[in-house]
């Protein structure tokens, strides 16, 4: 029950509690990761299967690299933007323990947001966290749900993080490529495309063509991929989305047309059954069959 008290408070008001209610959460949830989950755990030989292992050998020291003014590409495995690593520095900053519980609840914290901003209902968010390929990737440390946060985005800003991560994000950058041109053609897909472009070339000025180690990621020990055999499914989706002008399915088509694809990856798959509260608790249970 609400108190009426808090039922009368201006909008505002309301609005300020909730965010200290959800900072009160994350900052819970943070200790009790950081106390009861294996967060000690080491994560050395790199490419062992150990809690944090992204976080810990690749995505902390490339952020850490970034602003002492060092490379992040000395190993195939980072090959995110520069920025990405910005994104993620206060972070790695931290000790690594902890900034590994942290990125344990802000990948279910921003996978939770992305599906409320898609109306998704109560029942099918606490299914959807249940996934898999969350816990995963929650586990790992990785920042999928980083390039899974673009989608909400304006496309000039949501571009930069789609693309940092191509298996998830570049069917929705194909799908605003689209509808940029449908709504003002080349010179609209310039106003939306250039900004990311830009900072990319600016970043090869710096680091060399560092997208370029993604080529040698497909003999990764822990790709998932089915591709080229998928990119029918991939392109299946992106034609609905573009003919039917919903975006879900466009979130949904990069792990099937990226020949580089991590299991973690595959959680933008279920997006399109956000609008099916029956069927995403049995998508969920089925993803932990493998």
């Amino acid at each position: 029950m609400i108190p009426a008290s808090l039922k009368n408070l201006p909008e505002k008001h309301k609005k300020v509690l909730r965010l200290l209610a959800i900072a009160l959460a994350f900052v819970v949830l943070v200790y009790f990761t950081y106390t009861f989950f294996p967060v000690r755990e080491n994560a050395d030989p790199p490419r062992t299967w150990g809690w944090a292992v992204d976080w810990k050998n690749t995505i902390r020291p490339g952020a850490l690299a970034v602003i002492t003014g060092a490379t992040p590409y000395i190993r195939v495995t980072r090959c995110l933007p520069p920025w990405i690593y910005l994104l993620v520095s206060p972070i790695a900053v931290l000790p690594p323990e902890l900034g590994a519980a942290i990125m344990f609840v802000l990948t279910y914290m921003v996978y939770a947001f992305i599906l409320y901003r898609l109306k998704a209902s109560p029942w099918v968010i606490a299914a959807f966290l249940c996934n898999t390929f969350v816990f995963i990737n929650a586990k790992n440390g990785n920042v999928d749900f980083l390039a899974a946060l673009g989608f909400l985005l304006p496309p000039q800003i949501g571009l930069f993080l789609v693309l940092s991560k191509p298996q998830v994000g570049i069917g929705m950058a194909f799908f605003w490529f689209i509808e940029a041109w449908r709504v003002g053609k080349l010179r609209e897909i310039v106003r939306i495309f250039a900004p990311v472009v830009i900072a990319y070339f600016i970043s090869f000025l710096f680091y060399g063509l560092w997208p370029l180690m993604v080529m040698n990621m497909t003999e990764n020990a822990f790709v998932a991929t089915l591709w080229p055999f998928s990119i029918p499914l991939g392109l299946l989706l992106l034609y609905k989305s573009i003919r039917e002008r919903n975006s879900l399915f466009a979130m949904s088509a990069s792990p099937f047309l990226a020949p580089y694809v991590n299991i973690t990856s595959y959680a933008v798959t279920l997006i399109p059954f956000v609008t099916q509260p029956w069927l995403m608790p049995i998508i969920a249970a089925l993803s932990w069959l493998r």
